[in-house]
């Protein structure tokens, strides 16, 4: 499986910066971090089947007050592509599917997060010959790609936007 562990960890050291709250948003972005950590030995042992169970804990995992909903967002979208790409390695086309739309119901942005899922959710309806969908879901991820890039170019930064 392809590292996203470096968008992870970008991620989980903002988010422990920018907890408010007190004590039950610290404790949860450190078990967020201990979650990602556990993933990430399991994958370097070839564990996937802990890995998975380690990924399926952080996409049930629900925020406390002072977590930005965004935030707690992304780190549940982040665990179900992670899954997506297990169940396309395994051969499940129909798993790495469903993994894909677990996270895209959580919400759609104009986001890396919403990008991947689509390209995932891609690879899957390709490898299940749905060209169609497979075109779709790639395409919209280019356009969310572009968007991201081209607001970056402009420097204003990479924004969390609601998609059309």
């Amino acid at each position: 499986m392809k590292n996203s562990a470096p968008i992870t960890v970008l991620l989980l050291s903002g988010l422990l910066l920018s907890c408010r709250g007190g004590e039950a948003p610290r404790r949860w972005a450190e078990n967020v971090i201990e979650a990602n950590q556990r993933v990430e030995r399991a994958l370097s042992r070839g564990d996937m089947t802990e890995a998975a169970e380690a990924l399926r804990a952080l996409t049930a995992l629900e925020a406390p007050a002072g977590i930005d909903e965004v935030d707690a967002r992304g780190i549940r979208q982040d665990a179900s592509f992670r899954l997506a790409l297990l169940r396309l390695e395994a051969g499940d086309a129909e798993g790495a599917k469903s993994w894909a739309e677990v996270g895209l119901k959580l919400g759609e942005g104009e986001d890396h997060f919403t990008a991947n899922l689509l390209i995932a959710r891609g690879r899957a309806y390709e490898a299940l010959g749905d060209a169609r969908g497979a075109a779709r879901d790639y395409h919209a991820a280019l356009r969310i790609n572009e968007a991201l890039m081209n607001q970056a170019l402009q420097g204003g930064g990479v924004e969390h936007h609601a998609r059309d």
